[in-house]
């Protein structure tokens, strides 16, 4: 998407004042939808700290949009804030100085609801630096200034519709004119996952298991469903090394050894949590080191060296995301022994293991409570845009950390009377939009749905799943969504089978909801040896005269060719339905 930007001097805002855009096309910064941060200066918004203000727009059919963002900054120091208009995956930028300036961008949108954030993401309180937004103008849409759940799941249907997929021509210099190829998504790029229970051992990945057993029912189910696999409590340390220099890692390299033998990904959880799932030699050390033992700080910290040897430089190849940090803020000894400066050396040296291990695994932190009853761990604030965790991360990354993800975890309570911590889908757009500005990758790392004392609702709990997934994968930038628990334990809990694995409620409208987001289709090869068709970015079978041929989509890229060496025929691919409860 080609971007047009200019900066425009006051003198030409003067002209473009006097020609005023119709009332639904323009916003005043003061009165946007959404707010993240800051506080109002007349009609204007002042963003004192890193944070956005942004609004809906809306076409009725693709086509050229301008958008019109006048602005000011102000800072103490040499550095100007920066300012970026964000639409879907387009981003244009500029360093802000004094004075009300135009700041003008033009993009090709499809049609439909898209999101427009106008962000400040280098804010630094030392040289009290500060973006002023006076108001937003779209010509050629329409501005929707109404942050509720249907705006947003309109915004998120249309990054699904056209920025998960895309519009790609194969070219088959082998094949012959007129050979019918079948076409099927077996992977998305996404990671729709699903966690596997153990601790010491994961009963469930059992090699081989007899039919109508448990294994063999998680292992049908999660092989026909998912793309990405995580551990629940294996990967946490008290049963890694419970004895300390002792280390047990076979249940992790049999979940990695599982995943990659059937083409899931992994994601690792949890490097650094400060829990009884700690060993208890640990917390020994944490309780001396937290009391001002500087000896036991070291050891600690010594020991955290040595399990980023076994646990990430050892195995990182394996997967491609990891929690280093998890739940920092909510129990923060960790945070308080080491601060910010030595947790972005920890980072760092994540960071420097994986690159040892030839991996690209992002480095995450994760927390809770940060789409629904968000307020700051530390101060007890309300904070519905999770302003708390976006400085956590941004502390880190100041301090040199090297941060490459953030996970979220969501136990969406789905009881009515919570007032403005009820589940909403505009409440997970604020959330998102806010944690984007940090520039990062977002995956929702955690997900169920809780009563939390309440009556149980199947029919509200299937709507909140159903609102939560697309909502993230209609977030751009963010890379997964793993399901905390696939089985109902009881008929009042959350899950996608029940006891006996019959499908949910839940179960299926998560098919309903995945056969959506599937590709799978016929199509004949052209004159110029060609297949041209539009599917989601992931890995591709295509099946000619009985011979198979991998494609891997990705995005940015539109032009493939295939030579002419085939794979193995690949077994039909399991169903994917259940019998429904």
């Amino acid at each position: 998407m080609r971007l047009v930007f200019t900066l425009i001097a006051c003198c030409a805002f003067l002209s473009f004042a006097g020609a005023r855009a119709p009332a639904q096309n323009t916003v005043n910064g003061g009165s946007f939808a959404l707010r993240s941060s800051g506080g109002p200066s007349g009609d204007d918004w002042v963003l004192s700290g890193n944070g956005y203000v942004g609004t809906y727009i809306t076409l009725d059919a693709p086509g050229s949009v301008t958008l019109n963002v006048i602005a000011s900054g102000a800072t103490d120091d040499a550095t100007s804030p920066r300012m970026n208009i964000v639409v879907d995956n387009s981003v244009a930028g500029w360093e802000v100085t004094s004075g009300f300036n135009v700041f003008s961008t033009t993009l090709n949108l499809p049609a439909g609801a898209h999101f427009v954030r106008i962000e400040f993401n280098n804010g630094a309180r030392t040289a009290n630096r500060t973006l002023t937004v006076r108001s937003l103008e779209a010509l050629a849409a329409t501005i929707s200034n109404t942050n509720s759940d249907a705006n947003a799941l309109a915004a998120a249907k249309t990054y699904i519709d056209n920025y998960r997929k895309g519009a790609v021509t194969v070219k088959l210099p082998s094949i012959a004119p007129g050979a019918v190829v079948k076409v099927e998504l077996i992977s998305h790029a996404f990671n729709f996952g699903a966690i596997t229970s153990g601790f010491t051992s994961f009963p469930d990945l059992a090699d081989n298991p007899p039919p109508e057993t448990q294994a063999y029912k998680y292992q049908q189910f999660v092989n026909s469903h998912f793309t990405a696999l995580v551990p629940s409590n294996g990967g946490k340390w008290a049963y890694n090394e419970a004895t300390r220099d002792v280390v047990t890692m076979e249940a992790i390299d049999t979940f990695l050894n599982y995943a990659a033998s059937r083409g899931l990904r992994a994601r690792m959880h949890n490097l650094i949590w400060d829990t009884n799932q700690q060993p208890a030699w640990t917390q020994s050390l944490i309780s001396q080191a937290v009391a001002g033992d500087m000896a036991a700080k070291e050891m600690l910290r010594q020991e955290i060296i040595e399990r980023i040897d076994y646990y990430v430089r050892a195995r990182a190849k394996r997967y491609v995301e990891l929690d280093v940090f998890n739940e920092s803020l909510h129990h923060p000894r960790y945070w308080q022994i080491f601060g910010a400066q030595g947790t972005a050396e920890i980072f760092n040296e994540v960071t420097g293991a994986l690159n040892d291990a030839g991996s690209g695994a992002l480095t995450m932190l994760n927390e809770f409570n940060v789409l629904q009853f968000s307020s700051d761990p530390i101060r007890g604030e309300s904070d519905p845009y999770a302003n708390w965790y976006r400085a956590h991360i941004e502390e880190i990354r100041n301090a040199g950390g090297k941060m490459s993800g953030v996970g979220v975890q969501y136990y969406a309570d789905l009881r009515a009377n919570i007032g403005s911590n009820v589940h909403s889908a505009a409440r997970i757009m604020q959330a998102f939009q806010n944690l984007a500005v940090t520039g990062l990758p977002v995956s929702l790392t955690e997900f169920s749905v809780v009563t939390n004392g309440g009556a149980w609702d199947s029919a509200r709990a299937t709507q909140i799943m159903d609102e939560t997934m697309r909502m993230t994968f209609g977030a751009a930038g963010a890379t997964g969504f793993m399901f905390w628990g696939l089985r109902a334990t009881s008929p009042d809990t959350f899950g996608l089978v029940d006891n006996d694995w019959n499908l949910t409620p839940a179960g299926s409208r998560f098919e309903q909801i995945m056969a959506e987001w599937d590709t799978n289709l016929t199509t004949t090869v052209s004159a110029d040896r060609t297949i041209s068709f539009t599917g989601f970015y992931g890995d591709y079978v295509l099946t000619i005269d009985g011979r198979q041929y991998p494609l891997a989509l990705v995005k940015g890229q539109t032009n493939y060719v295939i030579p002419g060496l085939s794979i193995p025929a690949r077994p039909p691919r399991a169903p994917r339905t259940l019998p429904s409860r």
